[in-house]
């Protein structure tokens, strides 16, 4: 048997936190973008100390849009969906919600980033633990120790790594020819290689992130992934390939792929036994469709109608995702 979710969320339903919630975050980006410019075009010394307290104001800024409107925005999606007929439901506040990110934040920064894999375990605790089913709330089973390896291990020491080699690179090659290596060409290449390096080398620390997350139990149900780590690498290194190769236009075709490949690879066990799993339904080219679609609709409307597209493409993967039962 195969249970489906259902999502009757429209545009309507949440449109106007959505367009306070980007209308404010412009409000906090464009002067960000435009004392950014000015700063690389007329670099002042004596204004550093200005220009670091914008800095400052701009994250503290972004952290509580991001605390409010992530908890109005998340619970209301929340009690749009359904599985059985029995709605699910969300009872985190914005005030627990706001404590945890700027406390995340603070001790990120003042701990060189050692208490981010803490400050991961503390948002999934939130957003996991404060969702309600049939009158039973999830628990979050991941481990801050595990995090904390695969944080220090895939990603703090790569980039680290990546940082002091590039680093050493730019020295050798500014003390070999006496000026800085950087021209309009080589500066776009080594951009561009820098940022296709940093992809794959943080795709195992993803990988490993979404599993740590995709550990949750509800009553006697415990949820997980039953994934391996060099196919589902290899295969999301396809995807990411296919929207290299085509300019981003593959780009919902691999979402829709990536997310049936995992779907179905969530598995639902009761003492160690599978009892079911999750299973996906919606057609690669549907979902190609559609997404298209909304996101030229997006950009028409200059981001008005970000809440309706945002809503149909949810939508779109909730409903065609269901619980089977295991034979």
């Amino acid at each position: 048997m195969n249970e489906k979710f259902r999502s009757t969320l429209t545009g309507s339903d949440w449109w106007k936190p959505f367009l306070v919630a980007y209308v404010l975050f412009l409000a906090v980006l464009i002067p960000f973008e435009y004392v950014t410019l000015s700063a690389k075009a007329n670099p002042d010394p004596s204004a550093a100390a200005g220009i670091l307290g914008f800095f400052v104001l701009y994250f503290l800024g972004l952290t509580a849009l991001y605390s409010v409107f992530g908890v109005i925005l998340f619970r209301a999606f929340l009690s749009h969906v359904s599985l059985k007929d029995k709605p699910f439901a969300f009872t985190g506040t914005i005030g627990s919600f706001l404590r945890i990110n700027f406390v995340g934040l603070f001790l990120s920064i003042i701990t060189i980033g050692f208490y981010i894999p803490r400050y991961m375990k503390r948002v999934a605790d939130f957003f996991v633990n404060n969702v309600e089913y049939d009158g039973t709330k999830a628990n979050f089973l991941g481990k801050t120790g595990k995090m904390f390896k695969y944080y220090i291990l895939g990603l703090f020491l790569p980039i680290l790594a990546l940082i002091v080699g590039g680093g050493v690179y730019m020295a050798t090659k500014m003390l070999q020819s006496g000026a800085t290596p950087v021209g309009g060409n080589s500066s776009l290449f080594a951009g561009f290689a820098a940022n296709i390096v940093i992809l794959v080398m943080i795709l195992p620390f993803t990988y490993y992130t979404y599993k740590w997350m995709v550990h949750i139990a509800w009553k006697e149900t415990r949820i997980a992934w039953d994934t391996r780590f060099w196919p589902s690498i290899g295969y999301v290194l396809g995807q990411i390939l296919l929207c290299c190769v085509t300019l981003c236009i593959y780009f919902p075709a691999a979402s829709v792929k990536i997310w049936r490949y995992f779907t179905t690879r969530t598995v639902l066990y009761v003492e160690n036994r599978e009892t079911g799993r999750l299973s996906f339904e919606g057609a690669t080219g549907a979902g190609f469709k559609l997404i298209w679609i909304q996101v030229l609709l997006c950009l028409i409307t200059l981001g008005i109608y970000l809440p309706w597209g945002y809503a149909k493409i949810l939508a779109f993967f909730i409903n065609n995702t269901g619980v089977k039962t295991t034979a």
